[in-house]
């Protein structure tokens, strides 16, 4: 009988001898965790940030941090077995740690953030698919679970402004960084306007909702801001 893969190892079942079979955990993989992010409606989230922390003692420790790629793919490696959660804040990145490039925050409220719930890792290769429209992501307090994907969307849309002038014109906005995006604004604006005191993008709650999966519910939001 020829030898074959048990989990991640290596087991030579043609050898009698324990030691052989012993060996056989050298080609033992280091566990790696991958996946990508989307927001709900079929967007690829690239540039958002993602952190790995570790749940295994009790406590939340962060254990890593990157960013998705532009198809929204994100992996981590070299990581110990063990309870995890990922979380992921609706911020831009260039690289990972530096200064994001804008965020959507919900109303006036910090960036968004989001975490999974807690899963296992042993060895080999652990995938999580992570959608905003996902009813099992626990948002940061204060933040509604039925506005997840629509702020995702708007972050989804203010990327592809950045992306466009930065790939097709050249250049980024001379604004100071990072801009940040309020969606479903509390203060009685319905409509999208930009802040020349503070330099933010307000989104009232009428133009927030994402009605459409190509396009946003308000034209004019597309067209000023983005989204």
């Amino acid at each position: 009988k020829a030898g074959g893969l048990i989990g991640s190892r290596w087991d030579d079942c043609e050898s009698d001898n324990p030691l052989a079979h012993r060996l056989g955990y050298i080609f033992e993989s280091e566990p790696e965790i991958s996946g990508h992010v989307e927001d709900g409606y079929d967007h690829e989230l690239g540039g958002v940030e993602v952190t790995l922390i570790d749940v295994s003692s009790g406590s939340q420790t962060t254990e890593a941090v990157t960013i998705t790629d532009d198809e929204g793919e994100y992996s981590f490696s070299g990581i110990d077995t063990g309870d995890y959660q990922i979380e992921i804040a609706l911020e831009c990145h260039r690289t990972a740690g530096d200064t994001a490039i804008f965020s959507v925050n919900y109303d006036t409220g910090a960036p968004v953030h989001v975490q999974t719930e807690t899963f296992e890792v042993t060895d080999g290769m652990v995938s999580r698919y992570i959608s905003f429209a996902d009813p099992n992501l626990i948002p940061a307090a204060g933040i509604p679970q039925d506005h997840l994907d629509d702020l995702a969307a708007m972050y989804y849309h203010s990327k592809q402004v950045i992306d466009f002038e930065w790939t097709e014109l050249g250049f980024t906005p001379d604004l100071i960084l990072p801009i940040v995006v309020h969606g479903y604004t509390s203060n009685g604006q319905q409509d999208v306007y930009y802040s020349g005191n503070d330099g933010d993008i307000y989104v009232g709650a009428g133009c927030s909702d994402y009605a459409d999966p190509d396009r946003p519910s308000n034209p004019r939001a597309a067209e000023g801001g983005g989204f």
